[in-house]
């Protein structure tokens, strides 16, 4: 609904940080009736690599339907090619419209500098950092169990993203334990740019399934030790899809395995994002280096940190 009281002041936000999700353990450990697969993953959340929004607002007197996006960065180029419509953020913009106290047209500007379709929940992240800072100005209630409704019909990940903190998450991402003893640690993210479609994964996944059991309780210490000892014999059950869909997958955790400075090698999500874990950040960017400079392809490398909150 909109009401027609005086806006105190223009809304306005800038540099905002949608975080890249990394699962740092997935197991696929059925199918419902639905069709659905569901999922036992670790989630968390780097606050220094992701894509950044500016919000305006835009048209006087008009709502969150007649929003407008802007996309430019490294990866621009795959969004532009669809339809600003179709893209998360405005879909969320429209779903939680019917219950925002009020709405302006807004003027989003997205700086697209994580890979599209890449295991790190680009578009969910996006979508909900938009959300986060929306709700409080036009009161929109996001934990409201309508609204979570609303939500998770775009993306089963849009909620653990609406959180952006680590997370035990199960069924199809609604089922959401936040983990509060997840330390932090320094990380590196390296995508061979082939985008593998989560889709795809799945009917690959679904042709021969091989179930896991849902992932044991974590560590309720925040040591990096206990919580390194508790990934490693964990997966990633899209890991032998992603060898199929994306061969150069099998070449990059090669890379990051042989590092004896790495504790943990994986893939993030359904790829083709392959992650290395650190104790520090310096050790991360120092690693980073090591690695564009062993790969003989011009893969996208990041390095930062990743950690209980965002």
């Amino acid at each position: 609904m909109t009401d027609s009281r005086p806006h105190t002041a223009p809304f306005f936000a800038q540099d905002i940080i949608a975080p890249a999700k990394v699962n740092l353990a997935l197991h696929i450990v059925g199918r419902r009736g639905d069709g659905y697969h569901s999922l036992s993953s670790v989630m968390a959340f780097t606050p220094d690599i992701g894509d950044v929004l500016t919000i305006r607002v835009g048209e006087a007197g008009g709502d969150f339907t007649a929003s407008t996006l802007r996309v430019y960065g490294d990866f621009a180029g795959a969004l532009n090619e669809t339809a600003a419509s179709d893209n998360l953020i405005i879909r969320a913009l429209h779903a939680v419209a019917p219950f925002a106290a009020r709405q302006d047209a807004l003027d989003i500007t997205l700086d697209k500098r994580l890979p599209v379709a890449a295991g790190l929940g680009g578009g969910s992240s996006d979508a909900a950092a938009l959300l986060r800072v929306l709700a409080p100005a036009y009161g929109v209630a996001l934990d409201a169990p309508e609204v979570q409704k609303a939500l998770i019909g775009l993306g089963t990940e849009l909620p653990v993203c609406l959180r952006a903190q680590a997370a035990l998450v199960s069924g199809v991402g609604e089922v959401i334990t936040p983990i509060a003893s997840f330390p932090s640690f320094g990380i590196v993210l390296v995508n061979p740019l082939v985008p593998l479609s989560t889709v795809e994964a799945f009917k690959k996944f679904a042709a021969a399934p091989r179930y896991s059991a849902p992932l044991p309780p974590p560590p309720q210490s925040g040591s990096q030790s206990e919580w390194a000892a508790y990934l490693r014999p964990l997966g990633n059950d899209f890991e032998p899809v992603a060898r199929d869909l994306c061969p150069a997958t099998v070449d990059i955790l090669h890379v990051l395995a042989q590092d004896k400075t790495a504790l943990l090698a994986r893939m993030s999500g359904s790829g083709a994002t392959c992650f290395a874990l650190f104790e520090t950040p310096m050790q991360a960017q120092a690693a980073a280096v090591r690695y564009r400079a062993a790969f003989e392809h011009d893969y996208w490398i990041a390095s930062g940190t990743i950690s209980a909150t965002s």
